[in-house]
């Protein structure tokens, strides 16, 4: 019996028997949630600085180059669950945690959003600055936001890289002002490339050290003591190339043949949270 770095219970930690990059697989018997293992330290802080400034985020400078110049930011599906989100949110504060090159930060201005960025990577908060946006480099192991001073925080894809995720979701939670959301969205455990292969390339440790599936996602947030928690399976994914198999996925996941890849959760504060 050992706590669980993902949701802060005691419980049964079950290895796999898988290995993903020298790194074992474990999951907690309370949330469900599949990780990588400990291996000598937590994450190296330089770790994102480098993918940045390497080729495995290439495609992120060259879009951060476009923005730059002027180029009109294109998140159509975030925009949408933003659309969506703004009916349920009451005030119109906004941080984000790993916004990156600051996409998506400029549709959250563009909408109306005072926001603020919180990113571990040096790098990426000079693009934001860059960008006119207001972006903090996280100093410690978790973002200082101030408590009850926002409406919304999203992370897109950010939970899958934290190591220390029950610390991490009670700040969030405590940043949040009664009735504000938590906004994210990370790899499904159940989807094919995870389930049929070990070579999962940057998708794997030591940069994704988390795996969630829709439940285990749902019960972390719950027990992180958010009020309330609505998970979405995206179905409706656009061909990669005009190729029959690409065309065939498009068509299995639109139909939940297939696991939908990604997995979106909102988790709400209660009303008379404290």
């Amino acid at each position: 019996m050992e706590k669980c770095r993902i949701c802060g219970q005691t419980g049964e930690i079950v290895k796999l028997n898988r290995t993903v990059n020298g790194y074992s697989l474990m999951q907690c018997s309370v949330c469900n949630t599949v990780y990588a293992s400990y291996k000598g330290e937590e994450q190296d802080r330089n770790l994102y600085d480098r993918l940045f400034e390497g080729e495995i985020y290439k495609q992120h400078r060259q879009k951060y180059e476009q923005l730059l110049h002027g180029k009109k930011p294109y998140r159509p599906y975030e925009t949408w669950l933003l659309r969506k989100t703004e009916k349920l949110c009451h005030g119109r504060r906004m941080v984000e945690i790993g916004g990156g090159i600051g996409e998506f930060g400029l549709i959250a201005r563009s909408r109306g959003w005072t926001y603020t960025d919180y990113d571990i990577s040096e790098v990426a908060v000079q693009f934001a600055r860059s960008l006119k946006l207001e972006a903090h480099v996280i100093k410690g192991k978790i973002p200082d936001i101030p408590e009850k001073s926002c409406d919304l925080i999203v992370m897109w894809e950010v939970i899958e890289h934290i190591w220390n995720v029950a610390e991490y979701l009670k700040v969030i939670r405590k940043a949040l002002r009664p009735n504000g959301c938590l906004l994210l969205s990370t790899p499904n455990w159940f989807r094919t490339s995870y389930q049929k292969s070990n070579n999962w390339g940057a998708s794997g440790p030591p940069i994704h050290v988390n795996f969630f599936s829709a439940e285990s996602l749902k019960k972390t947030l719950l027990l992180s003591g958010f009020g309330s928690v609505r998970i979405h399976k995206r179905h409706l994914w656009r061909p990669t190339s005009f190729s029959v198999p690409s065309i065939a996925r498009s068509i299995r996941l639109l139909f939940g043949i297939e696991h939908s890849p990604t997995l979106y959760a909102w988790a709400f504060v209660n009303p008379n949270a404290s």
